[in-house]
């Protein structure tokens, strides 16, 4: 590695994490503000290659479970967050349908797999979402769906204006 790529590394591992401290102590816009950290990793991405960014990803996600307060956060980044930036760019085919379709089961599962260790942690927390009407449930499925949509259209639009911005400043 380069010294720059090194120095590089620490600042957006040290961001993501801040960034995550940020989210945990807040009493607002939680999610919101966690999603910045998966802004950072594609923008380490589109910089520094895919490589790299496993590199940042992991010490990120270290230094989140160490030094941040709420581990759910932490845990948000390992699967939902981070995870979600390192799935879009491993899983790569020629058909965007392909990869697109591939990348919405993942994150389902992911979800999915999130759901069941919060009830296994919070004993039955989530049994009230199993007694609504199964209408609501695939509603929520729906929403579901649509959010992740939303969340990579939006992750896409922000990199591509602010790698344009980086480009226009001579960085």
């Amino acid at each position: 590695m380069k010294s720059r790529e090194i120095a590089e590394t620490a600042v957006f591992c040290a961001l993501s994490v801040v960034i995550l401290f940020i989210a945990s102590v807040l009493p607002f816009n939680k999610l919101f503000i966690a999603a910045i950290s998966a802004f950072l990793l594609e923008l380490y991405r589109k910089r520094n290659g895919i490589k790299l960014t496993i590199t940042v990803y992991t010490i990120t996600a270290l230094l989140a479970f160490l030094l941040i307060p709420q581990k759910s956060f932490a845990l948000l980044y390992l699967t939902v967050f981070g995870g979600y930036v390192l799935l879009r760019n491993l899983i790569w085919f020629k058909s965007r349908i392909i990869s697109k379709g591939l990348l919405i089961l993942s994150m389902n599962g992911m979800i999915t797999g999130l759901y069941f260790v919060g009830d296994i942690m919070l004993e039955g927390t989530f049994d009230i979402i199993f007694q609504r009407p199964m209408w609501q449930i695939i509603i929520m499925f729906f929403v579901l769906q649509l959010a992740i949509f939303l969340y990579d259209y939006a992750l896409t639009l922000a990199i591509g204006m602010l790698e344009k911005y980086l480009r226009k400043m001579g960085i």
